[in-house]
């Protein structure tokens, strides 16, 4: 595994040595899955081949929500979706500070949620994938009836959930790796749908 020396490549380093190792993160109230040492990690909770089986916990009411699309400027890409790709506009622009972005949806027929999502600032998760990509897919964002027990079973089949927030109006939200290191997102939706 390659060394880094910025906190954010460390941070990744950790992250991706405790996926493949099928081991938990402690819980804060907003970061989850990045411990503080490697003490404060707890025992694998399943084995690869366990959570590959066909007998492994599966979430219950897992539906697809959206997929996140990252762009330099919230605008400019509303204007593409709408005007370009035929897609209606089904939300206002929202700031979401938690993760220093900007988000709005639009939807395509026949109704699937696109997530447009510009970053704000340098410090965004967004703007260093811009920086990388220029723009696309940044995630997928799957809807639980309930996000606790949700992470719960996917943690135990080696999945790593490191961010959590709340939108007053929107609900529970939670970004989590995927044992392919894959980024996806959780929602339990409350009040406003988009």
């Amino acid at each position: 595994m390659l060394k880094s020396h910025s906190n954010l490549g460390s941070c990744r380093t950790r992250m991706s040595a405790a996926v493949e190792r099928g081991y938990q993160g402690v819980v804060n109230s907003d970061r989850i899955g990045e411990p503080s040492s490697m003490s404060d990690m707890a025992t694998p909770q399943t084995s690869v081949k366990a959570a590959t089986s066909s007998h492994s916990p599966r979430v219950e009411g897992m539906r697809f929500h959206h997929v996140g699309v990252a762009v330099k400027d919230l605008e400019a890409g509303l204007k593409t979706y709408v005007d370009l790709f035929g897609c209606t506009q089904v939300s206002d622009p929202v700031p979401v500070p938690a993760e220093n972005v900007r988000v709005c949806f639009v939807s395509s027929p026949p109704g699937v949620l696109i997530e447009l999502i510009e970053g704000i600032g340098e410090n965004s998760p967004v703007e260093q994938i811009l920086d990388r990509t220029g723009a696309g897919t940044y995630h997928i964002c799957y809807e639980v009836p309930a996000l606790d027990a949700a992470i719960k079973v996917l943690r135990q089949n080696r999945c790593l959930p490191f961010r959590r927030f709340e939108l007053a109006e929107h609900g529970k939200f939670a970004f989590l790796l995927s044992p392919q290191r894959q980024l996806f997102e959780l929602c339990e939706i409350a009040g406003t749908r988009w």
